[in-house]
C-alpha cells in the first residue's frame, strides 16, 4: 500500500493519520502506537501495537 499523505503538525505537536491509514492499519481509538526515530535517514516510522512493552506481562 503506497499512500503518501501531507498533513502539518499543530502547535501541540500533534499530527492526524489520515482515516484511509488508520483503517488499512487497524488504528482506532485507543490504540497504542510506537513511533520509532530512525536519525541517519531521516525518517519516522509508526507502528500500532498490542500494548506498549512497558506494560506487557
Amino acid at each position: 500500500m503506497a499512500n503518501r499523505k501531507h498533513n502539518r503538525v499543530d502547535g501541540k505537536g500533534r499530527i492526524v493519520i489520515p482515516v484511509k491509514i488508520r483503517e488499512a492499519m487497524g488504528i482506532e481509538t485507543g490504540t497504542v502506537i510506537e513511533f520509532d526515530y530512525m536519525a541517519r535517514r531521516h525518517q519516522l516510522v509508526i507502528r500500532s501495537v498490542a500494548e506498549p512493552e512497558s506494560h506487557a506481562q
